[in-house]
């Protein structure tokens, strides 16, 4: 059965964005699967700190003798007296509420209290880092691929080999090193000023940026190789509308999802560059939530990150969608 093709309401040469039921039930359909995912993530979760050595009544009271009225009115607030699965139902409603329950560590304050600062410091240097880190990619992908200068290419093979082979908490004390025990450039660890930001966005950045880069450089290589790129060659296009035209939409649809991945492990790695730059963020609040048995915190931090990553899977999704619209015909089946 042939394709029915989309209808454009954006014309554009560079850019089609299509209204079409196809991609609108592909989403539809990512959507509910980010969803399951969050559910089977947080209940996976729930269900390892519920059966952990400790009563969660033990644990907020820090040890201490409770008033039965407290007690009480815990249970009613969180059903610790309830059955799990029914535990785990309280505390989705008061997820969505806002209410990520009370720290067993710190002194019973709200969760939320210190999710938001801590989300709020982690942001201010992981999304700049991500989106410098996919420029960079995209930028010494396509030059990479379209350079013939063995010494420039082996620099950057050279760059590409260091960010992918080693782990992030090498990187960062390589930085550390260089930038500032030799160069006495940066700080190394704090949040008093932006600049304590810059060693961190570093690591991501030079992790990152390496992974994608190889991949994109890959695969617009062997876009250059094809016949349609000689074809528009032979008929006197320049380079740059060969590249920006024809071949980089195509090499970008297998590029999209190592974005997601990635994107996905940078999330994951701010536990360790968090705890090794002493930056207050969800990653080191996460650290010592687990240290301390703070299973309230831990389970809101894994809500977020599990968020994070579905959304950021979901934008990519979009992204494909719009490059190749075919792409969400064929998986809904139109």
């Amino acid at each position: 059965m042939r394709l029915r093709r989309p209808r454009r309401f954006i014309n554009h040469p560079r850019l089609r964005i299509y209204s079409d039921r196809g991609l609108w039930a592909y989403l539809g359909q990512r959507v509910l699967l980010g969803i399951a995912s969050l559910i089977v993530a947080t209940f996976a979760t729930f269900i390892a700190l519920r059966v952990a050595p400790g009563n969660p009544v033990t644990l907020m009271s820090g040890g201490r003798a409770v008033d039965p009225a407290l007690v009480a009115a815990w249970n009613a607030r969180y059903g610790f007296d309830q059955p799990i699965v029914r535990q785990y139902l309280i505390f989705v409603r008061n997820a969505l509420e806002g209410d990520f329950g009370q720290s067993y560590y710190y002194d019973g304050r709200p969760v939320s209290e210190l999710l938001l600062p801590a989300l709020a410091t982690t942001v201010q240097w992981q999304i700049p880092a991500l989106f410098f880190a996919i420029a960079l990619a995209l930028s010494l992908g396509v030059v990479t691929a379209s350079q013939k200068n063995i010494w420039f290419s082996s620099i950057i093979d050279l760059f590409f080999m260091i960010g992918i082979s080693l782990p992030e908490f090498a990187i960062a004390a390589l930085l550390v090193l260089i930038f500032s025990l030799q160069l006495q450039l940066l700080p190394v660890a704090g949040v008093s000023s932006p600049w304590y930001f810059i060693l961190p966005a570093m690591t991501i950045t030079v992790s990152l940026c390496a992974v994608l880069a190889q991949v994109l450089r890959s695969e617009l290589g062997d876009e250059l190789r094809k016949d349609y790129v000689r074809t528009a060659r032979a008929k006197g296009l320049r380079e740059m509308r060969v590249l920006t035209i024809h071949a980089i939409p195509n090499a970008i649809q297998p590029f999209l999802p190592v974005v997601a991945a990635q994107v996905g492990r940078c999330i994951g790695g701010a536990f360790i560059i968090e705890t090794i730059f002493n930056i207050p963020g969800v990653g080191r609040l996460a650290i010592e939530a687990v240290l301390h048995r703070d299973y309230p915190v831990v389970l809101a931090v894994t809500t977020l990150m599990s968020v994070a990553f579905i959304v950021s899977n979901l934008a990519v999704d979009l992204m494909a969608g719009i490059f190749n619209p075919r792409m969400s015909l064929v998986r809904t089946g139109h």
